[in-house]
């Protein structure tokens, strides 16, 4: 199949999973995950409607910012504080915040090349996998506060990687845990805003092998790569 037919499956599957969960379709975004993905088969997938696309490192991911500045880029990995001013207002979206020491150098960098705030996720390692970054959801409300009050970061909502298992439906306590995280601190943060859209509500989860999972649980933007670009060499 080529790019496009991947693309329109994963339509089809996010649509399929929606019509489950008793959601609607466009409360689902599809975010494509072009890591080690040449910029001809981005823009392939690109000429079949997907603008979004996220990496993994920041090195690819400012190469390909500079080759192909009319997409939305995420960034989805592990981010050293160092690298922040790299893409810092560059991004549609950082996903991985994980500690307060980079939500104040987010928040610093943003002042200091006078950028709009940058919206950012916080990435939960819901169920304790060492193998995967993430704050600990007993530590949670602590940095979402840290969040709230950086005036240059916009908190938008969670995301989590789960710990890897051949049986996609093990994802499903995760993503629903996330889910209900994300729910618990909304209403945490509900008597401080006077707006209900202005509090977080995006929940980054699900990958190829777990997207209608993620979807059943309430995933807001899933993210995937191998669906679309084919295996990794």
């Amino acid at each position: 199949m080529s790019v496009c037919d991947n693309i329109r499956e994963q339509g089809r599957r996010i649509e399929e999973a929606c019509l489950r969960a008793g959601r609607t379709p466009d409360a689902v975004r599809l975010l494509a995950v072009s890591k080690t993905r040449d910029v001809g088969a981005i823009r392939e997938a690109a000429d079949c409607g997907q603008h979004e696309f996220a990496e993994n490192y920041v090195n690819e991911l400012t190469g390909k910012l500079a080759q192909a500045p009319d997409l939305s880029w995420h960034f989805i990995g592990r981010l050293q504080s160092n690298k922040v001013r790299q893409i810092v207002g560059r991004v549609a979206m950082i996903h991985t915040v994980d500690r307060p020491s980079l939500v104040r150098e987010i928040d610093r960098r943003c002042a200091a090349t006078d950028s709009d705030a940058q919206p950012v996720l916080i990435q939960v390692n819901v169920d304790g996998d060492e193998a995967k970054a993430g704050c600990s959801p007993e530590n949670l409300s602590a940095l979402v506060d840290e969040c709230v009050v950086a005036p240059r970061v916009q908190l938008r909502g969670l995301m989590t990687i789960p710990a890897f298992n051949e049986d996609p439906e093990a994802s499903r306590a995760p993503f629903r845990a996330l889910w209900q995280l994300l729910e618990e601190q909304r209403a945490r943060l509900a008597p401080a805003f006077a707006d209900e859209a202005e509090i977080m509500s995006e929940l980054s989860m699900g990958m190829s092998a777990d997207l209608e999972i993620a979807v059943e649980e309430g995933a807001t933007i899933v993210r995937i790569g191998t669906a679309i670009f084919g295996a990794r060499d």
